[in-house]
């Protein structure tokens, strides 16, 4: 993999029209840009797909009322651009994205914190919080990428941008998949008498 990547850079380095503008990762604004951009969808979208089970499984939430449970995250990640200017002109981009990322982590703790609580409040709160935080940061980020290069090679960098878009997305449910699975496998107790191929399998 990694042998594979490092081969990979180098020929795009040497292409006229490289399929990836690697040289736009030495400017640091843009770097930046790009990895809050993928934290933030990392930790958004993995958190939605994964918490959809806690409510459908521990909960005990039909699918559509789950939904409607993770609708605070949502709205509030869309909701955001109200203030997006504000804090902006405030902080600068830089501060801002990165008050974006604090306030998204301090939501996800709320939510380890809230749903442990009976009732729903908590979570709704908990859930407003992330996507507050990480509608300020995806916003930001995202501007912050073209702006971060020259207008010639801004779509190079939207494309980029879109890619890593992607590649949060992906790793959050695969990386965050792996976690899920490897946590319920160490806390699951097996019946004794179990056939060895059932166990096996669980």
């Amino acid at each position: 993999g990694a042998a594979a990547a490092v081969v990979f850079v180098r020929r795009q380095r040497r292409l006229a029209t490289p399929l990836i503008d690697v040289e736009l990762f030495r400017i640091p604004a843009f770097s930046g840009a790009i990895a809050a951009n993928g934290m933030s969808i990392f930790a958004f979208l993995g958190m939605l797909y994964f918490f959809s089970k806690y409510l459908q499984l521990v909960r005990g939430f039909s699918p559509f009322v789950a939904g409607l449970a993770e609708m605070p995250a949502t709205l509030a990640s869309l909701v955001v651009v109200v203030v997006v200017g504000v804090a902006l002109a405030r902080l600068g981009r830089g501060r801002a994205i990165a008050l974006g990322l604090a306030v998204g982590a301090l939501g996800l703790a709320g939510l380890g914190v809230a749903e442990g609580l009976p009732g729903y409040l908590g979570i709704g709160i908990a859930l407003a919080v992330i996507g507050l935080g990480t509608g300020l940061s995806m916003t930001l980020s995202t501007d912050a990428v073209v702006s971060a290069v020259p207008p010639e090679r801004a779509g190079a960098a939207s494309s980029i941008s879109e890619t890593a878009y992607e590649l949060g997305v992906a790793l959050g449910i695969g990386v965050l998949g792996s976690l899920h699975t490897a946590i319920y496998r160490a806390d699951l107790t097996i019946p004794s008498g179990t056939p060895a191929v059932q166990a096996e399998a669980m």
